[in-house]
């Protein structure tokens, strides 16, 4: 894994890694298309997406082992994306919350969107045509063209769009949302020692005074 660069989108970072192509994944996320989704994009003139076939959003859990190691590189860049640009160094855990796959047709678009309320955003791509269109950021107008094996990370606050596919090829990626989730700590508890309930360690004339 490896920062390819990083550049500032009103006044936010975004960045990009290499992680290279997987085919393992590019064939689940083909065999794994939503008809209903597929179909809506086609249907409606409303929808912000227009000709993309897209899987459920938890595709992730139900290939839980084939996208544990991209589950586990998207937790350690957010960590570190916090760490960087906001000087924070959180101990809670960054987790992927939605993961999709996309398989874009020619004449494809994504309307300006952006991912709120998660915290981070990001697209894999697999396969690209040849003068794919890029991944534009819509409020700073900056377009980032990705390669195939790239990863793009960035605010989910930000707003971004795809525009026309205008090739005769497909566009194979997986987009996802990242959440944080702080750790728990015991309030009014004791300071030393193990707990309680989890080692069978019953003080108190056999009660659980530990809560």
């Amino acid at each position: 894994m490896k920062t390819i660069f990083h550049t500032l989108s009103n006044e936010y970072t975004i960045e990009k890694y290499f992680l290279g192509k997987d085919e393992r994944l590019e064939s689940i996320c083909r065999n794994n298309l939503n008809e209903i989704v597929s179909n809506l994009s086609k249907e409606r003139t409303d929808f912000g997406f227009q000709n993309y076939n897209m899987s459920t959003w938890n595709l992730f859990q139900e290939y839980a082992d084939d996208f544990e190691e991209l589950t586990t590189t998207l937790s350690k860049i957010s960590k570190s994306y916090m760490k960087n640009y906001f000087d924070k160094e959180l101990n809670g855990n960054f987790f992927v919350s939605e993961l999709w796959g996309i398989v874009t047709e020619p004449d494809g678009l994504a309307t300006p969107h952006n991912h709120w309320p998660a915290l981070f955003t990001f697209v894999y791509y697999l396969s690209l045509p040849k003068n794919n269109p890029p991944l534009v950021f819509t409020d700073s107008n900056l377009e980032i063209q990705p390669k195939e094996g790239e990863l793009i990370f960035f605010p989910s606050w930000i707003k971004h769009e795809v525009p026309k596919n205008e090739t005769d090829g497909e566009r194979v990626c997986y987009a996802g949302n990242i959440y944080y989730e702080e750790k728990m700590k015991e309030i009014g508890g004791r300071t030393e020692g193990l707990e309680p309930t989890r080692y069978d360690d019953w003080e108190m004339k056999g009660r659980c005074i530990d809560f």
